[in-house]
């Protein structure tokens, strides 16, 4: 939860989150998303599976054709449906 210049508070209701293709490295700055169902992370340089655990929404999670070699940092989403990380390097499960 933020603040407006007003001193309201605010929080972000969406749902769905598309970063497909846009040279994602890390998963930065996702920690006030905890309402997305939807994530699309395909198409980008991620290496690791991190700062999504508080994501407890989400239900449906694309991070194909990265660079991730490892699954780890999903413990946490338990509404998790549907995973995708096809086109990765998974050599640790």
């Amino acid at each position: 939860m933020g603040e407006f210049t007003d001193g309201t508070s605010h929080e972000f209701f969406m749902t769905k989150l598309n970063l497909d293709n846009i040279g994602f490295e890390e998963l930065k700055h996702l920690d006030k998303f905890e309402k997305i169902e939807v994530l699309n992370l395909q198409r980008n340089k991620i290496t690791q599976i991190y700062n999504i655990n508080h994501m407890r929404a989400l239900v449906n999670l694309d991070l194909s054709d990265n660079m991730i070699d490892e699954i780890s940092g999903l413990e946490n989403l338990k509404q998790l449906f549907k995973l995708n990380l096809s086109g990765n390097r998974i050599t640790v499960i």
